[in-house]
């Protein structure tokens, strides 16, 4: 595998969201029905978060699988690699403000911001990240949330200025099952299935098995397959990123 397509996927993995920044606003005051309390119940709360994942991804061009390792510090500091037959091929280092990405099969560092992932036709923010990995709801304007609800599941519907989202949960636990995102200003779609919860160290389960599909007239269809395997809250972890002097910058 070419190391830019090494840094296309880490940065398509990395933010693979809609094109606009999570626009989802709090409940000001307005009455919040028992059905969406217990949905904002299930979202997780944490300080640290270390997991280790399978992933594969696959594009119009692409269809490659690796595993990597995920660490957060809430609010600060993302960090994950990227490993293809044992071997690491790259590192990312995400802050509020950059995204760093070591890659070592052209022994060559990146550094940028955000809106460097526009030339990807992606863009994101550092909590719009954090929520997806994780496995928290993302675009949520609990403002304008409408219910519906059968004996099969439980629909949520929210709007913003860019998006609209629906929820759809599991009617015995609230618990996030399937999520939609339509970025209708960039003629986008996004899908997320969420499968196999676990009670962990959290303040709600977490969820194992994830597919996220990404739909645009600019980049056709894209689809990442996440297992996480070993996953651990608040337990301090350590963010190991030094550059070789021998490595180019760019």
């Amino acid at each position: 595998m070419r190391g830019t397509t090494i840094l296309i996927i880490t940065l398509a993995l990395l933010i693979i969201v809609p094109g606009c920044k999570n626009k989802g606003k709090k409940n000001k005051g307005k009455k919040t029905s028992l059905i969406t309390s217990r949905f904002m119940e299930n979202q997780i709360d944490f300080e640290w978060f270390y997991s280790k994942a399978n992933i594969r991804f696959k594009d119009a061009r692409l269809n490659q699988s690796f595993s990597s390792t995920i660490k957060i510090r809430k609010d600060s500091l993302i960090w994950l690699n990227v490993k293809k037959l044992g071997l690491e091929a790259g590192r990312a280092l995400i802050t509020p403000d950059s995204i760093f990405v070591i890659n070592r099969l052209e022994r060559t560092v990146y550094k940028r911001d955000f809106s460097y992932l526009e030339k990807f036709n992606l863009e994101g923010d550092f909590q719009t990240l954090q929520q997806l990995l994780i496995g928290n709801a993302l675009f949520i304007n609990q403002e304008s949330i409408t219910t519906e609800k059968t004996d099969e599941r439980i629909t949520l519907t929210s709007k913003n200025e860019q998006t609209e989202g629906q929820y759809i949960l599991s009617p015995e636990a609230f618990l996030l099952q399937k999520m939609l995102i339509n970025d209708i200003e960039n003629s986008r779609e996004m899908a997320f299935t969420y499968d196999k919860y676990v009670e962990l160290e959290a303040t709600a389960p977490f969820s194992k098995e994830r597919q996220i599909t990404a739909t645009s007239d600019e980049t056709g269809e894209m689809v990442i397959n996440i297992l996480f395997n070993k996953t651990e809250f608040n337990k301090p972890q350590t963010f190991p990123f030094s550059i070789s002097p021998r490595y180019n910058v760019r």
